[in-house]
């Protein structure tokens, strides 16, 4: 596995996930992400490293050797990204178990917020290297 890039594990299943990952490849100009879905191998190998977190359906970002969830996960990957994204950090102050309430009330509307497929078949093909099996 590549450790030396941060890995984005998240729901191949659901259009808005998918949304958002076509977000972040659009903005990772630097290359540095490389993408899990939850169904893949490369995930289940990382949640077994990582029992904490085997049953959690959500966004996570693997990054030296620290995973990361939900809202601490989406800033972590802002951050990384940097440029105006880095701005979101500064919710980093709130406490976590507000982040992620908020955070929760999206997820489980998920589904919803998003109909049909949210995967950009150019920008998937453009970028086959960076998504793990």
């Amino acid at each position: 596995m590549m450790e030396k890039h941060p890995i984005i594990l998240y729901d191949d299943q659901c259009s808005f996930c998918s949304f958002w990952v076509n977000f972040v490849l659009k903005k990772d100009t630097n290359n540095i992400f490389l993408f899990a879905g939850l169904s893949s191998q490369t995930a289940k190998i990382i949640l077994n490293q990582h029992p904490f977190a085997k049953n959690v359906d959500t966004v996570m970002l693997l990054k030296d050797n620290k995973l990361y969830l939900k809202s601490n996960a989406a800033l972590e990957i802002a951050n990384t990204l940097g440029g105006f994204l880095q701005l979101f950090y500064v919710f980093k102050i709130v406490p976590t178990f507000i982040r992620d309430y908020f955070y929760d009330v999206i997820a489980k509307n998920r589904k919803r917020l998003l109909k049909g497929n949210g995967c950009n078949i150019q920008l998937y093909q453009a970028n086959r290297n960076k998504f793990l099996t």
